[in-house]
């Protein structure tokens, strides 16, 4: 563990607690929790995430970072302790199947080659709330505004997780009634090399 961010135990997987990552995905991944975490820091203290993700990283807008309806670099309220970049799955060593249910099969089919991380947002429900899942939307599009501003790092959609839009899709309804849909909810993030 570390103070930006840290890895979801998969003891009971059968091949182990693994989580390999290319070179250029260990430092775009380090850089993602680095700059998330502080610019939650900046945004509480009334700071706008463009403006502190532009100042921070040389971060350019994107579809994250700006307001849909107004066009306007969008504002975030972030709540509370900052929270950590939740790393849920990477890849194994040598390839093959991150298996971390014991099913070997979907999900994570993806997960061979060291240049694909699942960056969860389970820990940004909000508590008690009812219905159940409620989100703090503004981490998660904090989120992704700075995984989409991260050079080589993109969020191609797949049945893993991906666009905001289609992931949220994924999370709403009746695959979140259940514990395990919210706890997965994620964005599925490739990395160039």
């Amino acid at each position: 563990m570390t103070g930006t961010y840290y890895f979801v135990d998969q003891s009971n997987a059968p091949h182990g607690y693994l989580f390999y990552g290319t070179d250029f995905t260990i430092q775009a991944l380090v850089q993602i929790a680095n700059v998330f975490y502080n610019a939650q820091i900046a945004c509480a203290n009334g700071a706008s995430a463009p403006g502190v993700l532009h100042l921070q990283a040389g971060y350019s807008p994107n579809a994250y970072n700006t307001d849909p309806v107004t066009n306007a670099p969008r504002t975030y309220t972030t709540p509370g302790t900052p929270k950590r970049l939740r790393n849920t799955a990477m890849s194994l060593p040598w390839g093959g199947l991150n298996d971390v249910y014991g099913s070997w099969g979907p999900p994570h089919a993806t997960h061979s080659t060291g240049r694909v991380a699942d960056l969860g947002w389970s820990d940004f429900q909000v508590k008690n709330a009812d219905p159940k899942p409620a989100w703090y939307m503004d981490l998660i599009y904090l989120l992704g505004a700075v995984i989409l501003s991260t050079p080589g790092a993109s969020m191609p959609y797949s049945g893993e997780g991906g666009d905001l839009d289609k992931t949220l899709q994924d999370f709403t309804g009746t695959k979140t009634a259940t514990t395990e849909g919210a706890a997965n909810a994620h964005f599925h993030v490739q990395f160039s090399s």
